[in-house]
């Protein structure tokens, strides 16, 4: 737990820094928009849990320094944990430092998902003791659920893919807060299939967050409902966003 705590301390200290940098440079440079940073709640005695949508592998990174200043002034206390699927675990290019970051192994099967138990028990227990975790409740990335037509379609042209049931099942255990963040523009700068950033895009592809007002699951009766709640929470948060991203200041 000790070597944990130093790797995260000196992993926002080093890769963080220069990352809060980079994002510094691109809000300035209106490339990166952040609305409603202040919604996600810092003085909670319970756990916080962070539900985003999931439409490019840039999302984990970027959204871990979503707390700010706080993250870097007690790293220990938010920096927050992620669900990573289990099989990157194995895999030699990440399996070094996903083994030493703030990670929970889950299974990406269709048939799994959230619903492998030991992670429900593991996020549960992280949330009890008052953790930040950091979720993507689509199970995948958004167009891998689009190719399936297991999606949401909104008004607004957005997608998102039907959340899997597990999700409801661990906000029924832990009871956190919960936050709904929804972000746009990350799968144009890393697109589908893709492992290297098309950092250039940034000129004409802004990245927009937009993190919703805090809400708890409470008067649902079983884990398909509570997902449903969820849902709901995302989609009217998708729902109140721009057609496209503008780009803008940060809030």
């Amino acid at each position: 737990m000790k070597r944990n705590v130093r790797f995260v301390a000196a992993t926002v200290y080093s890769a963080g820094l220069l990352l809060a940098v980079f994002i510094a440079i691109l809000i300035a440079a209106r490339r990166l928009k952040v609305v409603g940073r202040e919604n996600i709640p810092l003085q909670s005695p319970g756990g916080v849990l962070l539900l985003s949508n999931h439409p490019s592998l840039i999302e984990p990174i970027l959204l871990q320094f979503l707390l700010g200043a706080a993250l870097f002034k007690n790293p220990s206390r938010y920096f927050p944990w992620t669900a990573a699927d289990r099989g990157n675990f194995y895999d030699p290019w990440y399996c070094w430092w996903l083994r030493r970051l703030r990670l929970v192994p889950i299974s990406r099967s269709r048939n799994a998902g959230l619903s492998d138990s030991l992670a429900l028990r593991s996020m549960a227990n992280l949330l009890k003791g008052g953790a930040y975790l950091l979720i993507f409740p689509e199970g995948t990335r958004t167009y891998k659920a689009v190719r399936r037509s297991e999606y949401y379609g909104m008004s607004n042209g957005k997608k998102m893919g039907i959340l899997r049931g597990g999700m409801g099942m661990l906000a029924l255990l832990a009871s956190p807060l919960c936050v709904p963040i929804w972000v746009e523009g990350t799968d144009k700068i890393l697109p589908p299939d893709k492992r290297i950033p098309r950092l250039w895009r940034f000129l004409t592809c802004p990245i927009t967050i937009r993190v919703g007002s805090v809400f708890v699951v409470d008067g649902a009766r079983d884990h398909k409902k509570a997902a449903q709640v969820i849902t709901e929470k995302l989609l009217e948060l998708a729902e109140s966003a721009e057609s496209a991203p503008k780009g803008g200041d940060s809030q």
